[in-house]
């Protein structure tokens, strides 16, 4: 379910090279998704600047089912 997740998320075009971006930064990505509050957190790969509220919202929210994935 969790690449899935990302793959879906890719299909919009902000989110066009984040397959690509969690592959070659996967540290980054990890310490991220492995936060207790992302939203107050810097996001990888520069999408703390170049996205809009709803976006960074879409992102975060995939983070909390990747994470509830792999504890469950």
């Amino acid at each position: 379910m969790t690449w899935l997740n990302l793959v879906q998320l890719s299909s919009l075009a902000q989110f066009a090279e984040i397959l690509n971006q969690v592959t070659r930064n996967d540290k980054g990505w990890r310490a991220w998704f492995d936060t207790d509050a992302p939203e107050e957190e810097i996001m990888p790969d520069g999408y703390t600047t170049a996205l809009d509220s709803f976006k960074k919202l879409l992102l975060i929210r995939y983070q909390q089912l990747i994470c509830n994935n792999f504890l469950t």
